[in-house]
């Protein structure tokens, strides 16, 4: 049970001069429908319900309470939230925290409330107990209110707008405001209610935007697609047709009730409180009395004239205190007061203009059509495309001939005159203004009129052209609109409006998704037409069915005879009939009979009820609960079992109840064994179709895997709480229409009654419309973990002053789709049109009041009453960043950009600062310390609360009741308004509370080559619709064959995507909580394409169908199959068994939340609340967004063994592929150690260093030594880089280490040819000591120049960590600059040296052969050159050697594709170990071809042995 908490807000009421509200209760109805998971999609109203004077009034209450001080509720141990509890305005509350922290704060004297009184003062109570929370005591008020019917109401008590002045025939007249704008003119004597309205007509909407019918725009991701049962345009034109809840509204409070006008095509009166009905037709709150008043005038006609008149139009019951019903009797008595000719009603009926003639209505015979006129004039300035008959004292008049009122007329007789009228004289102008605009592209001029009118409104089921020309099929331009949301007809000429729907095409090809359900194929049920678009021939479902088993699954026991023989519903009851017979009563004595086959369905009735025959009540009348089968004699008319026998005539001749024998007919006997033979017959036939499969079932599919266990999953459909508001009341003889749509409200002190009105009214007892921004507001987040506060501003855009705001809390976690309906009021009455407004959105996260963005709405078309504004916000994952460019000079805060408009820019003010220009200092001590102050509104602050506070100024603690989230849920304390605090709850739990478990389902893939990622589709099954499909992604590891899903609804079905390709993974009868299953590729549901051949592929896709049957027929072991439209399994029976999954559409596309970079494919599992985003990178790709490359360092070790290595396992529980590469390692590690040293003593030694290159070929080995440590310390960092610190090491400074330093070494190879050719070419000229001088510099350059063209990778080098793959990449920020930068520098420092190594080795050769021809005159060139070559073939061979060994590892630079694992994995970790074989075999290239340098080798040896002799001796 809830405690009635009443807890008021805004009860200070000196804070401003010009009260418009105080003491408000905040009310919140939200709407709930599930979508994904255990998320819904949820709609919040915000309705705050307040007093609201017409002009500022002063109240006193003298009311003798207990009084309790401050002191005395701190003695007692009471806290703010008891207080809260016990229905203390907030205000009050607030102020006690304020004493609780400061005790040295007045202490303040206050009432001691007891129940069901609240208020600062105890003054106010609702007529019901205190057991009922707001929402429900709102709602219980609304209930009470009566419909007309049973309502005697004064018409002067109806809300009216009164801010526009409308008078017709010099009346002020009541008007709603959803008549201003709406088509008809109601204020005839200045036209005031359709004066601007032709600015919405030539309105354009945005690319991503929906055109609703009268002009304004909402976001398209609002259309009925996505939400069917709800409107958020004005005029209801994105809400489907079939919708009962208006009819419902003047008992309901909703947002979806009160903030919209009429559906132009559908009824067109607006009842003021959201129904809406033909003109002069009843509403429930009685605003149609308006409509009978306004034709009430009696004027010039004579009283008898005028009552036999009024009376004709059934409109009313009496007049003058006589009944219609005995006027009726005697109406000409009355008539033959009437004029000849004379006019009725007085007053137009109907578009402000239209009138009435009657001519010697006394002279006319039938009764029953004397309230027909016989002239019906109009404005002939408005309608200018129509020919008079007749013009009388100046009236402009058609006969009523023309209209053909007789044939129409079917009920209310004066409703249905104005139903004609009205689509005969749409097509007149209801502005003037309509004649300015002809010059717009957007319009559309009427034929042989004035008339212009949005092209939109071409072919939308409304004649608004009197020629009909925008309702005519072959009108050019209505495939020429640029409106995405118009509906083409395939191989049709002509796009309808969005008012239609998909079903006013002919069905083929194009729109054949949407209409097939596969059990209704070949049922007996001839339901759909269909043009083969290749042919253009027309099929039905019912043709070719010759391959299709007429006794399947759906078709076995519904009572109706889908098999000639009808062998698909034997031994479904018990009959007395043998088989291959009917069994039924005959027509005529209405005995059994046993009907032989070939006369069933024969199109000839021969049964009682056209039993025999039931195609027509099956086609006409759907299946139901209680479905129509009876089908009267010689007539349409079908009746329920339920209708039969039960006294009251419903077939026009009676046979529904000549054959009872004067007994009732029941059909819900406890045991059918107590049926008579009539009921026999009928209750079966009834029972078999009541119980029929009506949707996809896996009845004879056999279950994968076998489960033991039956844990079944249970379905936590979570509902809002519903009190027992029944008989709660108190007695009241207050009616429940006093308030109109406000709330009745009981004044202790006077013991009268009060109305609080919601933001929609005002006045004292809510009879004015309030002028009102009406806001839905929708969001997507950009992480579920968040929580955010979201602050909605309404602004003057000149003075830059708030109007009104609004604080909403966000939480992504707990909703899938999420609207706001909110109010945003003026800071006066009526508004002031001078200016524009605009909507200002600011979001920050709630924990750290971090400011994330903030967005612009625009206010149009400020001459309507309500501005009916929707917008949908992406909250962006990081915070928007501050402008140093900004046209705009903020003092005291920072410039920033609107998020949804480049071209507005505002200042975003420091805490303490407001204005436009952050200017104005404001007094943030209203505010606790720990909240965020922004802005001022009425002398006060706007206090932004974190985590644990709540209250208007964040001065209340909150915090979350002990055990409030079960199975460690994290708890989010409420705020004010939801009371309740929220759970987010871990992966395995889900419910307010996370009280329930998940199931778990565990696919171990067997055979498979691992992918990148999987997709599950879990299908629920029901007989209620067709399966709903529930998606969900993971990502995979190299090594992960176990995949885990954990799910909250109840499945049957699961079809799993693994590269590219479908898979059977679970078929379950029963839903259980925990299933494990092996999928393997003899369970892949094959593509059609693979099954059929050419000749049945080129059918279309109805005609194709017919022959899936054959497919499960022919192949036994076949498990499933799939094709465009449809995902099939094969049953017991080998029969196709197939529903819709259409697998191009099941995969959501990422919204522009997230963008994937470099070609990324981003996937997530649910189009609006995805649980799961992921980007499918390229090769070599990585991170959220694909925004790494791997291969930016060239090629790394981290992209060949990575996928090799078993995270945090030690070297031994490693593959043995790792252990081998390990062996190598070692090796080249040892054998380049020795090579180093040997070399570094060498080169070391005088000798060697005469020369430059002695010093180049010492740096180089150096360098090398460097190199193989840094590459042994490489591979085994590695291996361990689990640890955070190695991961680092290894890719900030190891990595960019060994790039450097084989470069360099590239290089200093290079300097020592070059320095070779160079002494060459001088000759004796050479000199030594300069050569080591330059050698020394150029060794300093090529180092400074090398770590220089690194620099942009080590910018861009950053350290990522796969948490799904629990491995690091070492990677650059992508960019396509610097990947063609990369490229370059590979080959600039591969070839480079190489080119410098083979051009010096060449002119050395060729140099010294022609120094030798010139100094031996008797030698030839060739020969010279040819020894010596021989002699220096080693500075050819060196190069070579260089380019061999180098050569690989500039290969797999550009081929390694990344992958997790590839066939040429050894191809290329043997080509990345031989890169390094110039590191460790400098000693063989450089020292072993020199005479020179091998001589010193030699020495070097000596000398070794030496000491090792004199070792020897001395030991």
């Amino acid at each position: 049970m809830i405690n009635c908490q009443l807890n008021l807000y805004e009860i200070d009421k000196t804070v401003h001069d010009n009260v418009l509200y105080y003491d408000c209760l905040y009310n919140y109805i939200i709407d709930k429908k599930y979508s994904y998971q255990d998320l819904s999609n949820v709609i919040i109203d915000y309705i705050p319900y307040c007093f609201r004077p017409l002009n500022q009034t002063k109240e006193l209450f003298f009311i003798n309470n207990e009084k309790l001080t401050f002191e005395q509720f701190y003695l007692k141990n009471i806290s703010s939230f008891d207080l809260l509890s016990w229905s203390y305005p907030i205000d009050l509350i607030e102020t006690y925290e304020l004493y609780l922290n400061n005790k040295n704060l007045s202490n303040k004297i206050i009432s001691n409330c007891t129940q069901p009184w609240f208020g600062l003062q105890c003054q106010y109570s609702f007529e019901f107990t205190e057991q009922m929370s707001l929402n429900n005591i709102i709602l219980k008020q609304f209930q009470k209110k009566s419909s007309y019917k049973d309502l005697t109401r004064d018409i002067n008590e109806l809300p009216c707008y009164i801010h526009l002045k409308c008078y017709s025939n010099g009346l002020l007249l009541c008007i709603d405001w959803r008549e201003i704008c709406n088509g008809y003119i109601d204020c005839i004597d200045n036209y005031f209610d359709e004066l601007y309205c032709f600015h919405m007509e030539i309105n354009q909407c945005e690319l991503n935007e929906y055109r609703c019918h009268n002009g304004l725009c909402i976001p398209q991701e609002f259309i009925k697609e996505n939400n069917p049962n709800y409107a958020f345009c004005l005029d209801r034109s994105d809400e489907y047709a079939d919708l009962s809840y208006q009819n419902n509204c003047f008992q309901q409070s909703t947002f979806r009730c009160e903030e919209h006008s009429c559906r132009t095509n559908w009824h067109q009166y607006p009842c003021g409180d959201g129904q809406c009905v033909q003109k002069y037709d009843q509403c429930h709150n009685g605003r149609h009395l308006l409509l009978i008043q306004s034709i009430s005038i009696e004027k010039n006609l004579s009283k008898k004239c005028f009552m036999g008149m009024i009376c004709l139009t059934k409109l009313t019951q009496d007049i003058y205190g006589i009944l219609c019903d005995e006027i009726i009797e005697n109406i000409n008595e009355y008539l033959k007061y009437c004029e000849k000719i004379f006019q009725f009603p007085l007053n137009p009926v109907h578009f402000g203009h239209i009138r009435f003639l009657y001519e010697n209505i006394n002279l006319k015979t039938n009764e029953n059509y004397l309230i027909i006129p016989d002239y019906i004039c109009y404005d002939d300035e408005l309608c200018d495309c129509f020919i008079p008959d007749l013009i009388y004292n100046n009236l402009t008049c058609l006969k009523s001939t023309k209209f053909d009122f007789f044939s129409s007329i079917s009920g209310n007789i004066w409703i249905d005159i104005i139903l004609i009228i009205d689509s005969h004289f749409r097509s007149c102008l209801n502005s003037k203004e309509f004649l300015n605009n002809k010059n717009s592209t957007s319009l559309y001029q009427c034929k042989n009129s004035s008339k212009l009118i949005s092209k939109d409104r071409i072919i939308d089921e409304n004649l608004d052209c009197c020629m009909g020309d925008d309702e005519d099929n072959k009108n050019e331009y209505s495939c020429s609109i640029n409106n995405k949301y118009r509906i083409k007809c395939f191989n049709e000429n002509k796009c309808l409006s969005s008012l239609h729907t998909q079903d006013d095409c002919l069905l083929n090809e194009k729109n054949f998704e949407k209409k097939i359900l596969f059990q209704n194929i070949c049922d007996g049920l001839g339901e759909l037409i269909f043009q083969d678009l290749k042919t253009q021939q027309i099929y039905t479902d019912e043709s070719q069915c010759n391959y299709w088993p007429c006794k399947n699954l759906y078709t076995r026991c519904d009572g109706y005879w889908t098999c000639r023989n009808g062998e698909d519903e034997d031994n479904c009851f018990q009959t007395h009939c043998p088989k291959q017979t009917f069994s039924c009563l005959a027509l005529f004595n209405y005995s059994l009979i046993c009907l032989e086959s070939t006369k069933v369905n024969d199109g000839i009735i021969d049964c009682l009820g056209s039993m025999d025959e039931m195609d027509f009540c099956r086609r006409v009348y759907p299946s139901e609960k209680n479905p129509k089968r009876f089908r009267c004699q010689n007539s349409d008319v079908c009746l329920s079992i339920f209708d039969l026998c039960n006294n009251i005539q419903s077939c026009p001749q009676g046979d529904d109840e000549i054959f009872c024998q004067n007994q009732q007919f029941l059909c819900q006997h406890n045991s059918s064994f107590n049926y008579s033979l009539i009921e026999k017959i009928f209750c079966h036939l009834n029972q078999l179709e009541t119980n029929k499969i009506k949707y996809f079932s896996i009845y004879t599919t056999l279950n994968y895997p076998q489960v033991e266990t039956n844990d079944t999953i249970e379905w936590h459909n979570e509902q809002n709480l519903i009190e027992n508001i029944d008989n709660l009341e108190k007695n009241s003889s207050l009616s429940a229409w006093s308030c109109n749509r406000g709330l009745i409200v009981r004044i202790r002190s006077t013991n009268e009654y009060r109305c609080m009105c919601p933001p929609s009214y005002y006045g004292n007892v809510c009879q004015y419309q309030n002028e009102r921004v009406s806001f839905t507001l929708g969001l997507v987040q950009s992480s579920r973990d968040d929580v955010y506060i979201i602050l909605i501003i309404l602004i003057n855009n000149k003075s830059k002053e708030i109007q009104s705001y609004e604080q909403l809390e966000y939480i992504p976690s707990q909703s899938c789709e999420i609207k706001y309906n909110i109010y945003l009021l003026y800071s006066q009455r009526p508004k002031n049109l001078s200016t524009n407004y605009s909507i200002h959105i600011d979001i920050y996260e709630k924990h750290d009041l971090t400011y994330r963005a903030s967005w612009f709405v625009s206010i149009p078309f400020l001459f309507l009453p309500v501005n009916r504004i929707s917008a949908l916000l992406f909250i962006p994952s990081e915070s928007s960043s501050v402008l140093s460019n900004c046209p705009i000079k903020c003092q005291h805060g920072h410039c920033i950009k609107y998020l949804n408009n480049e071209e507005e820019f505002f200042c975003q003010c420091l805490p303490g600062w407001s204005g436009y220009k952050c200017n104005i200092k404001i007094n943030c001590q209203y505010c606790s310390l720990n909240s965020l102050c922004i802005g001022i509104i009425n002398n006060r602050s706007i206090c932004l609360c974190p985590l644990n506070k709540i209250g208007p100024r964040c001065l209340i603690n909150s915090s979350c009741r002990k055990n409030a989230c079960q199975n460690h849920g994290q708890c989010i304390s409420s705020n004010l308004i939801n009371k309740n605090s929220s759970c987010i709850c871990s992966t395995q739990y889900y419910g307010p509370k996370c009280e329930y478990k998940k199931a778990q389902l565990d696919i171990y893939l067997e055979n498979f080559q691992i992918p990148y990622y999987l997709i599950a589709f879990f299908f629920t099954l029901s007989n209620q619709s067709e399966p709903t499909l529930t998606i969900m992604i993971q990502k995979l590891t190299l090594f992960q064959h176990v995949i885990t899903f954990y799910i909250s609804i109840p499945y049957h079905i699961v079809i799993i995507k693994s590269n590219e390709k479908y898979y059977f993974a679970v078929i379950q009868s029963t839903p259980n909580m925990y299933i494990k299953t092996k999928v393997n590729p003899s369970r892949e549901c094959y593509p059609i394409e693979l099954l059929f051949n050419s000749t049945l592929m080129n059918l279309s896709h109805f005609q194709r169908m017919k022959y899936y049957h054959i497919l499960c027929e022919l192949n036994r072991n076949l498990n499933c199959f799939i094709d465009e439209y449809y995902l099939c399994l094969c049953t017991k029976d080998h029969h196709a068994n197939c529903f819709q999954f259409n697998f191009n559409k099941n995969l959501y596309s990422c919204s522009s939340k997230l963008k994937c970079l470099n070609d990324g494919h981003c996937l997530q599992d649910h189009p609006t609340c995805p649980s799961t985003i992921i980007c499918v990178c390229s090769n070599c790709f990585y991170g959220n967004q694909c925004q790494f490359y791997s291969k930016g360092l060239g090629l790394t070790l981290d992209e060949i063994l990575t996928y090799e290595i078993k995270s945090n396992k030690n070297f031994f529980q490693q593959t043995l592929t790792i252990q081998l590469s390990a062996l190598i390692t070692i090796i080249i590690f040892l054998a380049g150690l020795f090579n180093s040293i040997f070399s570094i003593l060498i080169f070391k030694r005088n000798t060697c260093q005469e020369v430059g290159c002695g010093i180049y070929l010492l740096t180089s080995s150096i360098i090398s030594l460097f190199v193989i440590i840094l590459f042994n310390f490489k591979f085994w960092f590695l291996i361990y880089s689990y640890e955070k610190r190695i991961r680092f090491l290894n890719c900030i400074i190891i990595e960019p280490l060994l790039k450097l330093l084989l470069n360099i070494d590239n290089w200093l190879n290079a300097c020592v040819a070059c320095e070779r050719a160079f002494a060459v070419f001088k000759g004796i000229s050479f000199q030594k000591k300069q050569s080591k001088y330059i050698a020394k510099w150029i060794i300093m350059w090529i180092i400074l120049l090398n770590i220089l063209l690194l620099i942009p990778f080590i910018i861009n080098l950053q350290l990522f960590y796969d948490k799904k793959e629990e491995r690091s990449w070492c990677v650059i920020f992508y960019s396509k600059l610097l990947n063609d930068y990369n490229s370059f520098i590979l080959f600039f420092h591969f070839f480079s040296p190489f080119l410098l190594n083979l051009f010096s080795a060449l002119f050395i050769i060729i140099t010294t052969a022609q120094q030798k021809v010139l100094v031996q005159n008797n030698n030839q060139f060739t020969h010279s050159f040819k020894n010596k070559l021989k002699q220096h073939k080693h500075l050819l061979i060196s190069p070579c050697i260089l380019l061999i060994l180098c050569l690989p590892r500039l290969i797999i630079s550009f081929t390694l594709n990344c992958k997790k694992s590839t066939y040429h994995f050894y191809f290329y970790l043997a080509a990345y170990f031989i890169s390094f074989l110039p590191s460790i075999c400098i000693f063989i290239v450089f020292v072993l071809p020199s005479p020179i340098y091998k001589k010193e080798f030699k020495q070097i040896l000596s000398s070794i042995q030496r000491l090792r002799i004199l070792s020897n001796k001395h030991s």
